[in-house]
């Protein structure tokens, strides 16, 4: 039974090729090279990450491609030109 501070657990059977397994073990932190749940769990953290990362780098982009982004930022440095000169 969960405490009222912790997170829900969800258990999942998963198939794991051996040889991936061996590597991942080799490949982890000592920390975790002895409990395979929580070396799973860090690297779905990783990935989740990862992906976040890779989506706002996606989003970014997309808005710096975006004609209307590009005008609203000609625009605002239009707005702010004179105080470049001023060191601000």
């Amino acid at each position: 039974m969960s405490s009222p501070t912790s997170p829900p657990t969800v258990r999942r059977s998963v198939a794991i090729p051996s040889a991936l397994v061996d590597k991942a073990i080799e490949m982890a932190p000592e920390r975790l090279r002895r409990n395979f749940n929580q070396l799973v769990r860090a690297a779905l953290e990783e990935f989740v990450d990862r992906r976040k990362e890779e989506q706002f780098a996606s989003d970014m982009q997309r808005m710096a491609d975006d004609p209307e982004v590009q005008a609203e930022v000609r625009a605002i440095e239009r707005e702010f030109a004179a105080a470049d000169g001023d060191g601000l």
